[in-house]
């Protein structure tokens, strides 16, 4: 007997989906590790940003089309990042020019 992971019934190993909920049944030990967790590679590219990017590559569960767009948006995100970034380093860097002035 195996039990279902999403309603938690047992249910006979010879079938495929579960007869409860239609949920197919997933082997635990086939299931990814945890480096290619979608949840784990979104946290890896918020702390290292494209840096994550060969986790994208070698995931085996993501088709050459999804790696391609996956890499697209992560690049075009971390130059927006870059830009926003760098135009609030320079609204920093006006102020403080500016409390030089006033405290002169």
């Amino acid at each position: 007997m195996r039990n279902c992971i999403k309603c938690n019934q047992k249910f006979d190993e010879r079938l495929s989906d579960c007869p409860f909920c239609s949920t197919p049944y997933q082997d635990p030990s086939k299931s990814p590790k945890w480096y290619f967790r979608k949840r784990s590679l979104f946290i890896s590219f918020l702390v290292v940003g494209p840096f994550m990017l060969p986790l994208v590559w070698f995931n085996p569960q993501y088709s050459q089309t999804k790696k391609t767009v996956l890499t697209a948006i992560i690049i075009i995100v971390t130059l927006l990042m870059t830009v926003a970034f760098g135009k609030s380093l320079e609204a920093v860097w006006k102020y403080y020019q500016e409390l030089n002035v006033i405290l002169k």
